[in-house]
């Protein structure tokens, strides 16, 4: 067999291999959860814990009216008609948080444990600072996304994505991978077929034929299984077909500009969308998708809060879409860490273990109980720290500074995998336990 044609038929079972059972449409067992990771430890004094005092930008603290839920929420009063930045997108951070404030939870003063690109990447994404947990994400998949085809995303950048073999993950960088992968027969360019349609049958009937012949002759009960999934997923590649229409008939929202200013808010909008398509599809349960520039060791005031701008920008479209389509979807937006209160002989900020995250939900969601502000951090004048405040998990208040109870992304996950209802299943149960107290109200208040 010639080459060219044997890396044809490669490509078809690659694409009918990422569809590993069926997918049924509209499926109505749980949200879309998506994780968007900042990657490089942002700065969470230029958003949503915002402290002028620290930073050499100019800017001041705005806050919202109070939510439904009784809280307001201070952030940096940057961008836009604000306090123009540099590569302003003209995107105002007030406009994210006084049009999410009902639909967000901010929690600051989350203490890392670690300043460390790989362990903070893996504590804020599976619970557990040391290798071998999964990913939430991939643990929400793998518990809920039964019978989907492709439950697991790993998208823009990918991120923390570990699965330890639970559920298989679909990666997919642009959607010229899943249009390649849709239409096998097809060269990249679109400009001619392989085979002929006839030709193209032939082929796919033989295949399946000899397939069939090597189940029914082997005796071992797994080879078979395995063959069987192979056959079952060749069969229903089509539903890769089915979702590149969704793709190709384009958001019901404006995106994001294409360009140089605003290419992360794109990627985040575009990654996203796949997301919403897959799911709304029946195909996908869960996604992630990490964006970086955060590790702003030299002219922080230069790229960090264009990135935070993109990050926000992003966010507020695939919202949009979300709600135009209504679905029901949570974002995770974490990092692996914050950034120091002082700047370095490179103006820019350093590793620190004090961090904060975010979660958004679609509207008539009740994941999280949204509209409040979890946690407090305190900068320290006299050691130039920013330091984690206690947090009491009944009351919510906070406390001392320095203590012994702050809150961290572990006892975050404990949360989070008890709002997903993902607790008790048998891998978060007994394959992965997170040990720790109740901490359901940091996210129902």
């Amino acid at each position: 067999m010639k080459r060219r044609a044997m890396l044809q038929l490669g490509a078809a079972g690659i694409a009918g291999l990422t569809l590993s059972r069926a997918g049924t449409a509209g499926d109505e067992s749980g949200p879309l959860l998506l994780h968007l990771q900042a990657g490089g430890g942002w700065d969470p004094t230029l958003l949503c814990d915002p402290r002028p005092e620290v930073n050499q930008i100019p800017f001041s603290a705005a806050t919202t009216s109070l939510t439904a839920a009784g809280d307001s929420f201070r952030y940096a009063d940057l961008g836009g008609t604000s306090t123009p930045i540099p590569k302003d997108t003209g995107y105002n951070f007030g406009t994210f948080f006084e049009t999410y404030r009902d639909q967000l939870l901010v929690i600051n003063g989350l203490f890392t444990h670690s300043v460390g690109h790989r362990s903070g990447g893996r504590y804020a994404a599976s619970g557990r600072i040391a290798a071998g947990y999964p990913a939430l994400g991939a643990l929400f998949a793998a518990e809920t996304g039964a019978g989907m085809g492709m439950p697991w995303l790993v998208l823009a950048g990918g991120g923390y994505s570990e699965t330890r073999g639970h559920v298989t993950p679909t990666r997919v960088d642009r959607t010229m991978d899943l249009e390649e992968l849709a239409s096998p027969n097809v060269y990249a360019n679109g400009s001619a077929n392989f085979y002929t349609e006839a030709e193209h049958d032939a082929i796919v009937k033989a295949r399946a034929a000899r397939l069939g012949r090597l189940i029914d002759g082997d005796p071992r009960q797994g080879a078979r299984a395995s063959m069987e999934r192979v056959a079952w997923a060749r069969a229903h590649a089509h539903q890769l077909g089915t979702l590149m229409a969704a793709i190709d008939s384009g958001p019901n929202v404006s995106m994001p500009p294409n360009t140089n200013t605003t290419r992360t808010a794109r990627r985040i909008f575009e990654s996203g969308f796949i997301a919403l398509a897959a799911y709304e599809q029946g195909l996908s349960r869960a996604g992630v998708m990490s964006i970086g520039s955060f590790d702003t060791h030299a002219e922080h005031d230069s790229f960090h809060p264009w990135q935070l701008q993109n990050v926000l920008l992003g966010l507020d479209g695939l919202m949009q879409e979300a709600a135009s389509r209504n679905i029901d979807m949570v974002i995770l937006i974490t990092s692996e860490f914050g950034r120091t209160a002082t700047y370095n002989v490179a103006n820019g900020k350093d590793h620190w273990p004090v961090t904060s995250w975010m979660l958004l939900q679609t509207a008539g969601l009740d994941v999280i109980t949204p509209g409040r502000v979890v946690g407090a951090s305190h900068y320290d004048e006299s050691s130039q720290q920013i330091l984690a405040r206690d947090l009491d998990l009944n009351s919510l208040a906070t406390g001392e500074v320095a203590g012994q109870s702050p809150l961290t992304p572990g006892l975050c996950h404990i949360g989070l995998r008890k709002r997903l209802g993902i607790d008790q299943g048998m891998l978060a149960d007994h394959h992965y336990p997170l040990v720790g107290p109740d901490v359901s109200k940091v996210f129902t208040g």
